[in-house]
């Protein structure tokens, strides 16, 4: 990543600092992608079509190489998903820098507006989950 960075002239902190606070995509792909693709059709189809809609999902913004090189970590990221069912496995630590080589190969480099940005996302996510996790279980089951 420290090559990819110093090539693409990418402050490497302002980097990982954005990449690190985007937790909507490993949420919405792991935590609600994939688990309904598993209750569906069963774990391997769910990993499988985790790899494939997570190419699909970045097709047009990044090269079709690139794409299938996401789907593939993609692919391992389910697999570890699958095995231990608990996304902090993957966010924080594993995913924010995968994205951030990611990223980086597909030319979007990230500065210090951008980790202000994803800081933003962050916060309002959190609290639509501590919303969400809040609300009376009768407005839940509604």
């Amino acid at each position: 990543m420290i090559t990819l960075a110093n090539a693409s002239n990418a402050n490497i902190a302002s980097h990982l600092v954005a990449n690190f606070l985007v937790l909507w995509e490993p949420f919405f792909v792991f935590g609600w992608l994939y688990l309904r693709w598993e209750r569906a059709f069963g774990w391997l189809p769910a990993i499988a079509l985790t790899g494939l809609g997570f190419t699909i999902q970045h097709l047009g913004s990044v090269p079709l190489a690139a794409a299938a090189g996401f789907g593939v970590f993609a692919i391992m990221f389910a697999v570890v998903f699958a095995l231990v069912r608990n996304l902090v496995v993957l966010w924080p630590l594993f995913y924010p820098v995968a994205s951030g080589i990611g990223t980086l190969q597909a030319g979007f480099v990230m500065g210090w507006d951008d980790a202000g940005i994803s800081a933003i996302l962050l916060v309002l996510q959190l609290l639509i989950f501590w919303w969400v996790a809040t609300k009376p279980r009768s407005l839940r089951a509604a």
